[in-house]
């Protein structure tokens, strides 16, 4: 790897230069892709809220919707549970993600600050004296 004029270029194993500066600006092109798809969504997101919080909650709609019936289609039918790729997993990535939305919605938000200072930063703490000992 070497850096020219603040850019970075891998060379192979035959000392292909420029093979290596194609890969970084491919690489580059791919994230200066990536940042200009997250703006223009975060733009939409701006721009139409109502019409955003509206299509995503008629998407959480859909899918309990679909839950539900997919737990009376396996119960009514007599059919195993499947974890890993039946109703099991489709209850797993639900208990999950609604776990996660419950976390950083009520308890990160009413009780991060109080967590962070009784239970996290003692254990920094602590954890800093062992390690600096050592």
């Amino acid at each position: 790897m070497t850096l020219n004029n603040g850019t970075i270029k891998y060379l192979h194993k035959g000392g292909d230069a420029e093979a290596g500066a194609e890969m970084v600006q491919a690489e580059n092109s791919i994230g200066n892709y990536l940042v200009q798809f997250r703006s223009t969504l975060e733009g939409i997101g701006v721009r139409h809220k109502r019409k955003v919080k509206l299509l995503l909650t008629f998407a959480t709609v859909i899918y309990n919707v679909y839950l539900i019936l997919s737990i009376n289609y396996t119960v009514s039918n007599d059919i195993p549970i499947g974890w890993c790729d039946g109703l099991g997993f489709l209850l797993l990535l639900t208990a999950i993600f609604y776990w996660s939305l419950f976390y950083y919605c009520v308890i990160k938000r009413h009780f991060g600050k109080r967590i962070k200072m009784d239970v996290i930063g003692p254990l920094v703490t602590s954890f800093r004296r062992t390690t600096r000992n050592r």
